[in-house]
């Protein structure tokens, strides 16, 4: 069963959850109705960096648009990828506000690619400076599908790894970085993120009447995707040490690391986690 939502109406939620953002942050520009949240200025010969995805998930990625990190955004509906349509009309008003080009960064779902390939094809039709890189680095599907001798990265998702990217390129944007050296940045940050989710509670969409996903008392899921995709192990939850003993002996595995390696790690509670128990995750991987 579905907890309580605090909202009017699951068809209005996302253009009402977006034009409250817009009352929160009035340096943006944001139009509600087609999901768009936009630096709305002239940044010279910069490049802008886009991302977008379906809603539900914030404040990914709406909540991290701004200089220094992503300088535009576009939202489809609850769960679902943006359209075509609306993510070209973005990438070609940020194309007329920022003279160096426009990065686009893909999170590796199926529709999702389709899209902002069709909008990035459309744009390079018109003479638009585009690239694109599609982020992948969730490592419970690329295990999934290594195990069955299948490594068609089509199965490795992005997920919340990709806020490193939004970061790093996002200060590389706002320093005036070349779009060449940001792809290739990119693709280097992209080679070495390692992200592995666990659930312990089942989790609604804002207004949805059933569970994304259920559980059985005490289980833990390990590698499931954000929208109930089968994990890769469960296991009982008995204690936040066992459990991340678990999440991290895998993505040590499956991380690029050499032996003198700086780890930079994120620990991100995706809307149900509370704060309490992402500090004690905190504490519990760096002892791993």
């Amino acid at each position: 069963m579905c907890q309580k939502s605090a909202i009017n109406s699951p068809e209005t939620a996302v253009t009402e959850m977006l034009e409250g953002m817009s009352y929160a942050f009035p340096g943006l520009y944001i139009k509600p109705e087609d999901g768009i949240v936009i630096i709305e200025k002239d940044r010279g010969d910069k490049v802008a960096l886009v991302c977008g995805c379906g809603a539900g998930y914030e404040p990914f990625a709406a909540g991290f648009v701004g200089e220094g990190m992503l300088t535009g955004y576009i939202s489809g509906k609850m769960a679902k990828a943006p359209r075509a349509g609306v993510i070209f009309s973005v990438i070609k008003r940020l194309a007329e506000l920022n003279k160096g080009g426009v990065l686009v960064l893909i999170l590796n779902y199926s529709r999702d690619v389709l899209n902002f390939g069709l909008a990035i094809e459309r744009a390079r039709c018109i003479g638009l400076k585009v690239e694109s890189v599609v982020l992948v680095d969730d490592c419970a599907r690329w295990k999934m599908m290594r195990v069955q001798q299948f490594s068609n990265l089509a199965y490795k998702k992005g997920v919340a790894g990709s806020v490193f990217a939004f970061k790093i390129l996002g200060a590389l944007s706002s320093a005036g970085a070349a779009i060449s050296h940001m792809v290739a940045e990119a693709r280097n940050i992209n080679y070495r993120l390692t992200t592995l989710g666990f659930v312990t509670e089942h989790f609604c969409f804002p207004g949805a009447d059933k569970p994304a996903y259920t559980l059985k008392p005490k289980e833990v899921i390990i590698g499931m995707g954000m929208n109930g995709e089968r994990g890769i192990k469960s296991i009982e939850l008995t204690s936040a040490r066992d459990v991340i003993r678990v999440v991290m002996s895998i993505i040590l595995e499956e991380a690029n690391l050499g032996g003198d390696s700086n780890v930079f790690v994120l620990v991100n509670r995706f809307t149900s986690m509370t704060v309490s128990e992402g500090y004690v995750i905190a504490k519990e991987q760096r002892r791993s």
